[in-house]
């Protein structure tokens, strides 16, 4: 190649490396920095490119640590991190990985090995992606929650409670657990929306679904089924303590002043208990047995629990 073709090549190169968007850093076999452009100055919480040269990885990352600026490195040993960072490092030809930044901007990384052990770092400004990204995730979890949640009373809706009481029963059958399945109702609900009106009633059905979430276990399962009906699944559960729970929760609601629009309203509620010793019967028929003895709490006067023998 003539030379004045190659000292425009240089020239044009120097430039689109110092102009460049993305960021460039060198390093030499001693880990010291021989080039950098200014998004990488940066990148490490660095106004210029003139106070990086000379400096190791080490010093550049232990500045980002100390001072809270850069590159964000989430560890309580620095040492340790930077052991580690250095293996990484010098121990494979070529890598890529995601840092970022104090300021919310992120990183794609590129390292390559080069000849005399050199390092030659590509930093890619990847934040418009990650944002996107994590718009995309918050979506998807509302859409989520829009599937399996009641919108009012913010429990599973009747289709994901009955996928999730299946995967739970089953789950007790393999590990030989036994488990209880509650069906509760709430007491001459139609009149409480009668005498109140059916914004009073939305309350009564808030009130006592936060109050049933009280009474119960991280890994019981809770769901509106119906108007006012709810069902309640309590895996690895003894009879005694299906029966213990479900008294617990009758008389906490009992118990609960209920105030909507200036009126202090009480409400009870049936419960039928159906259990189950070795999560051998199908759940459909489970649910049967816990509504037939949910009907003969409602038929015996309300208000009680009633457990099948």
């Amino acid at each position: 190649m003539p030379e004045r073709y190659s000292k425009q090549l240089k020239a044009i190169f120097s430039e689109f490396v110092i102009d460049t968007m993305n960021g460039i850093m060198v390093f030499d076999g001693k880990d010291q920095i021989i080039f950098c452009n200014k998004v990488i100055a940066e990148m490490y919480g660095l106004i210029d490119c003139s106070s990086v040269y000379g400096k190791t990885f080490n010093q550049m990352a232990a500045h980002c640590y100390h001072t809270n600026t850069g590159i964000i490195i989430d560890t309580d040993d620095l040492d340790s991190w930077l052991a580690y960072a250095k293996d990484k490092r010098r121990g494979q030809q070529y890598r890529r990985f995601e840092v970022d930044l104090h300021d919310g901007r992120w990183f794609l990384i590129s390292e390559q090995l080069v000849h005399d052990d050199y390092i030659v770092m590509i930093a890619t400004d990847i934040t418009d992606k990650k944002n996107a990204e994590s718009r995309l995730t918050e979506m998807s979890k509302e859409l989520f929650l829009l599937a399996t949640t009641d919108a009012l009373t913010n429990v599973f809706n009747r289709r994901h409670f009955m996928e999730q009481a299946l995967t739970e029963q089953k789950r007790c059958q393999r590990e030989k657990f036994s488990y209880a399945l509650l069906m509760l109702d709430l007491d001459t609900f139609k009149a409480i929306n009668d005498n109140y009106g059916h914004a009073c009633g939305d309350t009564v059905l808030v009130s006592i679904a936060k109050m049933i979430k009280k009474e119960l276990r991280d890994y019981d399962l809770l769901g509106r089924i119906g108007g006012e009906e709810f069902a309640i699944l309590l895996p690895n559960t003894s009879r005694k303590s299906a029966l213990s729970i479900s008294e617990r929760i009758r008389c906490s609601i009992e118990n609960l002043n209920i105030e909507s629009k200036g009126h202090s309203i009480k409400a009870t509620v049936s419960i039928g208990v159906a259990f189950d010793k070795n999560a051998d019967k199908p759940l459909e028929d489970v649910f049967l047995i816990a509504d037939k003895f949910l009907y003969h709490a409602k038929e015996n006067g309300r208000n009680q629990v009633v457990l099948c023998d």
